[in-house]
């Protein structure tokens, strides 16, 4: 089961932004899935490289 801490002080994410749990789950999910955040078990999520769309070339 995932969490939403926040490694340094340990603090859930949801209780800093006053959200459910369920709330930032799906949240952290969803940038999981956009490939926004990466997460790495027992480290945490972290934020992704960015990527450029694929634009035609003229």
């Amino acid at each position: 089961m995932e969490n939403c801490f926040d490694r340094q002080d340990n603090q859930p994410k949801h209780l800093l932004f006053g959200v459910a749990r369920g709330t930032c789950r799906k949240s952290m999910q969803r940038l999981r899935e956009e490939k926004l955040i990466y997460t790495i078990p027992n480290l945490g999520s972290f934020v992704g490289q960015r990527t450029e769309p694929n634009t035609p070339s003229d």
